[in-house]
């Protein structure tokens, strides 16, 4: 748990493209963070990753995750604008940190790699 919470929180430096913050309903650090979740699950397509976020809104594990009552998603075109305009280089910038921090250089065999 304490790594998911750590990893949000990298996520929330990541600068958000919208404008009018005081107007933005679902955060992007939570929007990337439950998107990453469904990935890992096997859904690749804005239609497939936007259902099953839908379907686990109410995940007592994500809401405590996020410290929320409530998750709110949102519709699947403001989902679709939300992602394509994450700046890539920042979520690599994430990933690399995390790769770094958490699997150790020896592990990785670089001489294997396709």
């Amino acid at each position: 748990m304490k790594q998911k919470k750590a990893r949000l929180k990298q996520l929330g430096n990541i600068k958000d493209f919208r404008e009018h913050e005081g107007k933005i309903i679902y955060p992007l650090s939570e929007i990337i963070f439950i998107t990453l979740f469904g990935i890992l699950k096997g859904y690749t397509t804005f239609k497939d990753l936007h259902s099953w976020m839908e379907f686990n809104k109410n995940n007592s594990t994500l809401k405590k995750i996020l410290k929320k009552k409530t998750i709110e998603i949102p519709c699947r075109s403001t989902f679709h604008r939300i992602l394509v305009n994450i700046p890539n280089n920042a979520l690599e910038e994430v990933f690399r940190e995390f790769f770094k921090l958490n699997v150790p250089l020896k592990s990785l065999d670089y001489d294997n790699i396709p």
